[in-house]
């Protein structure tokens, strides 16, 4: 689980929640929480729900594309979240193009550079 660790010590070292939550905003606690009595999600469902390639959504995205766009996609790229990234990645740059997204490096991943 990525960036397990750091939430393990994060919760361990905090002195308080306001401490705790310089680390962690409650939407990252409860996805985390989630994952651990359910099951690991990746978020993939935000991906498939502007991608056209997705059974489920491929009608809707035919019939009318600026609907689409309009009604799966824009609220998906304007809403604020934090994107976690690998640090000097592509997504990294690519995330900090876009002011609703806050980047979180996950640390201990460092991306290294191909030979």
């Amino acid at each position: 689980m990525t960036g397990f660790q750091d939430w393990v010590e994060a919760m361990v070292t905090s002195q308080n929640m306001a401490e705790y939550n310089t680390h962690f905003n409650n939407r990252e606690t409860a996805f985390m929480w989630q994952s651990l009595m359910f099951r690991m999600s990746y978020r993939c469902s935000y991906c498939m729900a502007v991608c056209p390639a997705g059974e489920e959504v491929k009608p809707g995205y035919w019939e009318n594309k600026k609907d689409h766009v309009e009604r799966i996609l824009k609220p998906l790229r304007d809403r604020q979240e934090p994107v976690y990234v690998m640090a000097g990645s592509k997504a990294e740059a690519r995330v900090k193009r876009n002011p609703h997204k806050i980047v979180r490096v996950v640390p201990g991943m460092m991306r290294t550079p191909p030979k």
